[in-house]
C-alpha cells in the first residue's frame, strides 16, 4: 500500500511539474523589460498630449488650487478643471458638497475664444498657451504651461476684476477625460 500511495505521489509530482512552463528571468531583465513598458507609456503620453493641445481639445484636470496669495487646497480633478473644447473654454471649481452656483459646491464659468497662443519650447520640451475668454462674468486671461507629457501642467486664471487662481494637474484629452460639469454661472 505504502508503494501505491507511493508512486501516485510520485506520479502527481511529476505531472504538475511537468505542466509548469517556467520562465526565469533575471533582475537586470526586469528591470529593461519596466524601463521600455515606461518609454513607450511616455511616448503615447507626449503624442496625446500633443494632438490635444494643437486642436485645442483638452483638459488639465486639477489636483490642487492656490490663489494669488498661494494658499493651497487639494481637491477632486473630476470636479476642478480648465477645459477647451473648440472656441469654448470652461473654469470650474467645486466641492462634493453640492452646495453652489453651479450645483457642485463651487462656480462654472463658460467663456469663449477671443485669442489664442500657443508656443512650444523646443528647449525645454514643453507647451505654453496664452488664452483670453469673453463671457458672462467678462474677460479671463489664463496662462497654461505644460511638460511635453501633459503630467505637470499649471493654468493661472486672471479675471479683469484683478482675481487669481492657479490649476495644478495634468492636462489630458477632453474625450475620455471623465470630468463632471456643473450648471454654468451666469
Amino acid at each position: 500500500m505504502k508503494k501505491i500511495v507511493f508512486l501516485v505521489f510520485t506520479m502527481l509530482i511529476t505531472v504538475v511539474l511537468a505542466g509548469q512552463d517556467v520562465k526565469v528571468t533575471s533582475k537586470a531583465e526586469r528591470k529593461a523589460q519596466r524601463k521600455l513598458e515606461k518609454e513607450k507609456i511616455e511616448k503615447d503620453m507626449i503624442v496625446q498630449t500633443e494632438k490635444a493641445i494643437m486642436s485645442g481639445n483638452f483638459v488639465l484636470k486639477a489636483d490642487q488650487i492656490r490663489n494669488k496669495y498661494g494658499n493651497m487646497l487639494m481637491v477632486n480633478s473630476t470636479l476642478n478643471f480648465v477645459a477647451v473644447k473648440g472656441r469654448d473654454v470652461y473654469v470650474q471649481f467645486g466641492t462634493e458638497s453640492g452646495m453652489g452656483y453651479n450645483g457642485i459646491g463651487g462656480i462654472t464659468v463658460k467663456g469663449n475664444v477671443v485669442d489664442y497662443e500657443l508656443t512650444r519650447d523646443k528647449k525645454n520640451s514643453g507647451y505654453s498657451l496664452k488664452l483670453t475668454t469673453s463671457g458672462t462674468f467678462g474677460f479671463l486671461t489664463i496662462y497654461l504651461r505644460s511638460n511635453i507629457t501633459g503630467d505637470i501642467a499649471d493654468a493661472r486664471v486672471q479675471s479683469n476684476w484683478g482675481s487669481t487662481l492657479i490649476f495644478s494637474g495634468d492636462v489630458v484629452p477632453i474625450t475620455g477625460s471623465h470630468i463632471y460639469k456643473g450648471s454654468e454661472t451666469y
